[in-house]
């Protein structure tokens, strides 16, 4: 391994971006060589410089790790990225580790596996925390065996093709003449059909399950 892994950090949130700065500073085999609130803001950087890892949190719901590393590649070199984030659903750690990161830790980790962890992941190993594994599992089990007896109504797949397509309840109502309270029904029995309370995870979900694709 490299003497030095050259690293940038990406958090919106101020102090905890130069708290871990100090304190991965501390350790003699990294390098800090930048640290920004949006990852927009750290491309000119990753496309002058050679970086080695990436740490960032942010919304991978907007874009793709691999949209990163399209970005700021080199030939086949580009830094590993990290997802260092707090603990969401698991649909939504789902969608994180398939945009393209090259591991996916939690912020409560504590600091002695998270070196340990990014060392890990630069020699070409995806690193997950631990807290995270029997979740994940869990659901990969669940994907993997197709939820027969939570097929949609038509009317429920209708509704649900529109909220993909990013519409409102209103504008869903306008399309299919059906009044919002109907709407708002119908996806009451879609989310309890998909074990979801949410638009964007019930969309997540029928993506995992081969809905749209």
């Amino acid at each position: 391994m490299k003497t030095k892994l050259q690293l940038v950090l990406i958090d919106s949130h101020l102090l905890f971006r130069k708290g871990l700065k100090a304190i991965i500073s501390d350790y003699p085999d990294f390098e800090v060589v930048g640290d920004f609130s949006t990852w927009k803001e750290c491309i000119p950087l990753l496309q002058n410089e050679k970086v080695d890892i990436l740490i960032l949190d942010t919304n991978f719901s907007e874009f793709s790790a691999n949209e990163i590393k399209k970005l700021v590649s080199k030939g086949n070199d580009y830094p590993k990225i990290i997802a260092l984030t707090f603990a969401n659903s698991m649909i939504q750690s789902l969608d994180v580790i398939t945009s393209g990161v090259d591991g996916y830790l939690l912020k409560d980790e504590e600091i002695d596996n998270l070196i340990a962890n990014l060392k890990n992941a630069y020699t070409g190993n995806f690193v997950l925390s631990e807290k995270l594994n029997k979740d994940l599992i869990a659901l990969i089990k669940e994907k993997t065996n197709f939820p027969f007896h939570f097929l949609l109504s038509e009317r429920e797949f209708e509704v649900l093709k529109l909220v993909h397509a990013g519409l409102t309840n209103r504008e869903i109502s306008q399309k299919l003449f059906l009044s919002e309270n109907t709407i708002k029904t119908h996806l009451k029995h879609i989310y309890k059909k998909f074990s979801v309370k949410s638009r964007k995870d019930a969309i997540q979900k029928a993506k995992m399950w081969g809905f749209f694709k």
